[in-house]
């Protein structure tokens, strides 16, 4: 996503090979989409934690609807009570609603693996 905002930056809720516009073909790299990130929920967006939650409940929807992989990141400072104080249950709750949704945890590397097998079956 955009550091502003949550959500599919190139529209896209699937790893895909960026587009090389000098050559005019795909990029030899892969990339995962990043849609969610807690700086952006609380910095960015000036979300409250509950608006957090109820915001990722939203994404979690989406990739599940439409069987989609993404990355999401919740830097380990943001677990820092002090700084972050009230933040936690947000992380628990984006794991959980992770989960809920179907999601598992896995390498960028496997993600892609993955990826490139469904496809590969389609």
């Amino acid at each position: 996503g955009f550091a502003g905002r949550m959500g599919f930056r190139a529209g896209l809720a699937i790893p895909f090979r960026p587009w090389d516009f000098t050559w005019g073909k795909p990029h030899d790299i892969w990339e995962v989409p990043l849609v969610m990130m807690d700086v952006t929920a609380r910095e960015y967006m000036g979300l409250t934690p509950d608006e957090a939650i109820a915001r990722s409940h939203q994404v979690f929807a989406t990739l599940s609807r439409v069987g989609g992989a993404a990355a999401v990141l919740w830097h380990n400072s943001s677990l820092n009570e002090i700084d972050w104080k009230g933040w936690r249950p947000t992380y628990d709750s984006w794991l959980d609603c992770a989960t809920d949704c179907g999601a598992w945890g896995a390498t960028l590397t496997d993600i892609v693996e993955e990826w490139k097998r469904h496809i590969g079956a389609l």
